[in-house]
């Protein structure tokens, strides 16, 4: 029996902000981005912002977003 692999992907940046103005190498990397993070299982985000962003930005499904914060170490 053959079972598809799991695919995750994690956003750490606001994607609307770093694409604002994409030059020839960024818009191929926003169109692959478009192309292939709605095929992950799921996408893990730093933020809630930066999944909203990555939600209306991308056109991304918002049930296959999560958000995972970064931790905060204190000594």
């Amino acid at each position: 029996m053959l079972r598809k692999t799991k695919s995750v992907a994690c956003i750490h940046s606001f994607l609307s902000v770093a694409y604002q103005d994409p030059d020839l190498a960024r818009q191929k990397r926003l169109k692959l981005m478009r192309k292939f993070l709605p095929r992950m299982n799921k996408i893990v985000c730093v933020s809630n912002a930066v999944r909203d962003d990555a939600v209306s930005f991308l056109g991304l499904p918002a049930h296959k977003t999560v958000t995972i914060y970064n931790p905060v170490v204190t000594t």
